[in-house]
């Protein structure tokens, strides 16, 4: 009951909110920052960001950056996203590094390759954990990464954006790893009776 009471309450100060600002005139507003958020918009600033120079990356189809059209496939947005995850979780590749500022993150780098797994195991052990308490911090990390992985370009900055996420990372990846170290134990454990 008292999820349904949360619920029940973010759905009226969201419905407040839009009906005051109907009321007053100001609508216009949401629309503005739908558009501003849009597919269009999302690739436009990555293609910026690659035409800054620096270390950058490209994730969208060539003709994105060529002929600046930004209207690309369901399947080509996918794609990309998917690239650009890659990069957000593991940049700058250890075999593409270019500059030397490159290579003093190369450690965290490496951290980061270790680290995923465990990552990923900790996510799959939200079920044993509870997704309520666990719930603000995967909405933040999803939409934080997300945004990373469709509008980010250069290495530098993605790097410092990264950042942020890290403390949610090793929240995660610890708990993937304690629960590792726990199969092992069971497992020796089982091998001396």
């Amino acid at each position: 009951i008292k999820l349904i009471t949360k619920i029940f309450v973010v759905v009226l100060l969201i419905g407040g909110y839009l009906l005051a600002l109907s009321h007053f005139g100001r609508l216009d507003i949401l629309q503005n920052v739908a558009s501003l958020y849009s597919f269009e918009n999302l690739i436009s600033t990555h293609v910026g960001i690659i035409n800054t120079g620096g270390g950058t990356y490209k994730i969208y189809p060539d003709y994105c950056y060529l002929l600046n059209d930004y209207r690309i496939t369901g399947l080509d947005f996918w794609l990309a996203y998917l690239k650009g995850f890659a990069h957000v979780f593991f940049a700058p590749f250890p075999w593409a590094i270019e500059s030397p500022f490159q290579v003093v993150v190369f450690p965290e780098v490496l951290f980061s390759f270790f680290a995923f797994p465990f990552f990923v195991t900790g996510l799959l052990r939200i079920k044993k954990i509870g997704i309520r308490n666990t719930a603000e911090i995967l909405l933040f990390m999803f939409f934080y990464v997300s945004v990373l992985s469709v509008a980010e370009g250069n290495i530098g900055t993605l790097y410092r954006h990264k950042s942020i996420m890290l403390p949610f990372f090793l929240i995660f990846a610890s708990a993937g790893f304690v629960s590792f170290r726990k199969m092992l134990s069971e497992n020796s454990d089982e091998k001396l009776s």
